[in-house]
């Protein structure tokens, strides 16, 4: 009778722990994760023209814009990111621009892809 208990004591013991290492794992984060940065223009008086960067989390980076035919805002790309938090700097790669990277200053981020824009941190 004894055994019996023991072998479900053990039983419970070793599935109740089971799943517990995954669950507190730190998930990793930046001070980027949860903003978005506006670059925009004016083109002819007509609607503003803008591009967006999201940082969804500690790697990802999602552009928006509606620079298309519709103007409307629409995801443009998905890319992973790397971010420097002693120069504040972030890079990525895009497919057309194989480096990109932008340097932060307060609420501004001036963004090097080919040409260079300021984006301007969004509320």
């Amino acid at each position: 009778m004894k055994q019996k208990y023991l072998i479900v004591i053990l039983f419970f013991a070793l599935f109740s722990c089971a799943g517990d290492g995954e669950d507190n794992r730190p998930v990793p984060t930046n001070e980027m994760v949860g903003t978005a940065w506006k670059w925009k223009m004016q083109q002819d008086g007509s609607t503003e023209i803008y591009s967006a960067l999201r940082f969804k989390n500690a790697s990802t980076l999602e552009i928006w814009s509606n620079l298309n035919d519709e103007r409307i805002e629409k995801l443009q790309q998905t890319y992973s990111y790397e971010y420097n938090e002693n120069t504040k700097t972030v890079t990525y790669a895009m497919t057309e621009r194989p480096f990109c990277e932008g340097k932060i200053a307060g609420d501004s981020m001036v963004v090097t892809c080919g040409i260079q824009r300021l984006f301007t941190r969004m509320p």
